[in-house]
């Protein structure tokens, strides 16, 4: 008989083939079931290193893929907040522009009432040559009420009802 012939490190797998019952032959659309390769490859003839080297690959592109989920969920929530704020605070700015243009349309008419009044009234225009000026008053002496708070005898009042 000769020598056990040894197994390569690495072998190539033929291109699996599709099989499609014939009850789904003119449908468009297989499930994963249908479309299984026919050949199956035993796990014992894939090398130990590739094996591991594979299963570290697919351990790392799936904590990169929830890594890379949450931090786009983040920026886009993060996103939709900043535009949400920034939609009300544009709001806000509007409705406080039309409450400016407001004021001013309700000052002009106030101005104007106050010159139609100004105009049917008998008023003198003022004017500096008209103008009088008083002396300030002499200073008045201050209360009892203070004086005696001052000396701190409260001996005489009285303390209500």
């Amino acid at each position: 008989m000769g020598l056990p012939q040894r197994q390569p490190d690495w072998y190539e797998v033929p291109a699996p083939t599709r099989r499609v019952p014939a009850h789904r032959k003119r449908s468009r659309f297989y499930t994963q079931r249908d479309l299984a390769p026919a050949v199956a490859v035993p796990p014992q003839f894939v090398p130990s290193g590739w094996r591991v080297t594979m299963e570290v690959l697919r351990t790392t592109t799936g904590i990169l893929a929830v890594l890379s989920t949450v931090v786009v969920l983040g920026l886009y929530g993060s996103n939709v907040r900043a535009q949400s704020h920034w939609n009300q605070q544009y709001r806000e700015l509007e409705r406080l522009k039309q409450a400016e243009s407001q004021y001013e349309l309700d000052r002009e008419s106030i101005v104007n009432s106050l010159r139609v009044t100004l105009e049917h009234s008998n008023l003198v225009p003022l004017a500096p040559e008209r103008l009088i000026q008083l002396p300030a008053a002499p200073a008045r002496p201050a209360p009892v009420e203070a004086q005696l708070e001052q000396k701190g005898d409260r001996s005489f009042m009285p303390r209500g009802y």
